[in-house]
């Protein structure tokens, strides 16, 4: 005992000593005499796969009625704590700094994770997002951009799964199989940090920026508020009268309460394209010759990208000349050609490749090598119970039966490369 407790030879907890007891008697059953050392990083690894989606999802092992089960050491069954991530926040604005120390990680749910065809997709529906800005506004309600307090959440869950999954692997890093786990979850957080983002476009009903995701489904964008400007008029001001201004929320012309003895009030001539305030700010009873003209600073042409495959209408003044009309997106929106890669393509222009299909777009993420290993020898050699069919012959009868013996077999595993 002493020996074995100088080589540090014994079991960390009693979970641990119950899951190789466990694995002793399943291989004794199996007849296989092969080193316990392989199974249990594989089971260590299944484990580890099992929790990664609600790790991604929600910053915890697993959500249940009584509410999160913290991020654990899985061999002392210990929680963990990431130090490096929950420590010095001095580097930190205010404002990031008080969203981070008011909205733990553990139990906040940023998205929706689930398995599409074996790989692990990120989905950020809009009443996700919804809460998210509302738990942000609390926070911080001075805060300008939500985007920017979005992606500091979901930088620190990237960071605290990382450190979680490296922390559970440390003892067996050099195993391929615990490299191509952390590239997974790797992956997964970069598109969680790729889908955390408002849309940005303007709201359909007034000018303030639409809050759903980025990639949201619904047809139409919207900000989520009432679309009112909160604003007094500025016509009345001098007059001592606080008049409520009826432009929608957002725009860019002088705050007007809508009295036809401020401004015209009528259509704008120009209300067919893009960002238009839509009411005339001239002087009441201004000159016929004179256009009806809102208060926007620049309308748009409003006629479609000249990218065959871009939906988004042109952004560009509808008074300059321009040689080709050009959307609010200026990168490339094809998708990464590697096989099974659901990143954008990298590349800065909107216009990089006319190719619908994407030919030669590529992603910033690494990609794991698609192949089979290429070493001399074999990666794993694994056990399995094989019905095989005998015959029994006896002094006074014979027949057949099944036999169950135990069957070694070789396999190679995919490259760990990048």
């Amino acid at each position: 005992v002493r020996d074995a407790q100088a080589e540090k030879r014994w079991f960390e907890s009693g979970r641990q000593y119950l899951r190789n007891t466990k694995l002793l008697m399943a291989k004794i059953a199996m007849k296989d005499w092969t080193p316990t050392d392989q199974n249990k990083i594989k089971m260590l690894l299944a484990s580890l796969g099992e929790c990664l989606a609600t790790a991604v999802m929600a910053g915890c092992m697993a959500v249940t009625e009584d509410g999160p089960i913290p991020l654990l050491h899985l061999r002392t069954n210990k929680t963990f704590f990431d130090k490096g991530n929950e420590g010095d926040q001095s580097d930190m604005g205010s404002d990031e700094s008080r969203i981070l120390s008011t909205l733990p990680d553990e139990g906040l749910k940023l998205a929706i994770v689930h398995d599409q065809d074996g790989v692990l997709e990120v989905d950020v529906p809009s009443d996700i997002m919804a809460g998210l800005l509302s738990k942000l506004k609390e926070v911080a309600p001075k805060c300008s951009d939500w985007t920017w307090g979005l992606q500091a959440l979901a930088r620190r869950r990237q960071k605290r799964i990382v450190a979680w999954l490296e922390a559970n692997v440390e003892h067996v890093a050099g195993e391929g199989d615990a490299q191509r786990l952390v590239m997974v979850a790797k992956t997964v957080l970069a598109r969680l940090l790729q889908k955390l983002r408002l849309c940005g476009q303007n709201c359909e009903t007034c000018r303030l920026p639409c809050a759903l995701p980025v990639v949201h489904r619904e047809q139409s964008h919207d900000c989520g508020t009432d679309h009112k400007c909160r604003a007094f008029c500025r016509y009345c001001e001098s007059t001592g009268v606080a008049s409520a201004c009826v432009q929608p929320a957002g725009h860019s012309a002088e705050h007007d309460c809508g009295d036809l003895g401020h401004t015209c009030g009528a259509d704008c001539s120009l209300n067919t394209l893009g960002n238009c305030a839509g009411r005339c700010v001239l002087k009441p009873g201004h000159s016929a010759d004179e256009p009806h003209l809102c208060g926007s600073m620049k309308h748009y042409c409003g006629k479609p990208c000249a990218l065959s495959s871009c939906p988004h209408p042109c952004v560009l003044p509808h008074d300059s000349m321009h040689d080709r009309c050009e959307c609010h997106v200026i990168v490339c929106p094809n998708k990464c050609t590697f096989p099974n890669c659901t990143f954008m393509c990298s590349v800065q222009d909107h216009f990089h490749t006319k190719d619908s299909a994407g030919h030669g777009c590529m992603c910033d993420q690494p990609h794991q090598c698609p192949h089979e290993c290429q070493a001399p020898g074999i990666c794993e050699i694994y056990s399995e119970l094989v019905v095989k069919k005998q015959k029994f012959s006896g002094k006074h009868d014979a027949f057949d039966y099944d036999a169950i013996e135990t069957e070694q077999n070789g396999v190679r595993k995919g490259c760990c490369n990048v």
